[in-house]
């Protein structure tokens, strides 16, 4: 049975990438104190990230991604953590995963 999804659920490069977009910034943040971490992450998210189809108009974006290790530094239940693709929870820097994606 296929899963539905939710569009809304969804963040809205997922669907045009970067594109029109001229300029982008990753930046690596370190969770020391979970609670303030998780507020700080729901502002972003509420006053930046947006969600479903994008507008064509648009000039910036901000894209919210998490790690493994990081949903378990933001003290997500483990078993969830844990119910999620073993590529993810292995991350990207596994030797077979480095040779595969080229890195």
């Amino acid at each position: 049975m296929a899963a539905t999804v939710n569009v809304q659920d969804v963040q809205s490069l997922a669907f045009s990438g970067h594109l029109g977009l001229p300029h982008a910034i990753a930046t690596r943040l370190t969770v020391k104190d979970a609670p303030a971490a998780r507020t700080a992450l729901r502002a972003i998210v509420e006053a930046w990230v947006n969600f479903g189809v994008p507008h064509a108009d648009r000039k910036s974006a901000v894209q919210l991604l998490l790690s493994a290790e990081g949903l378990l530094a933001l003290k997500a239940p483990g078993k969830q953590v844990a119910a999620l693709a073993r590529p993810f929870q292995q991350g990207m820097v596994m030797p077979h995963r480095s040779r595969a994606l080229g890195d």
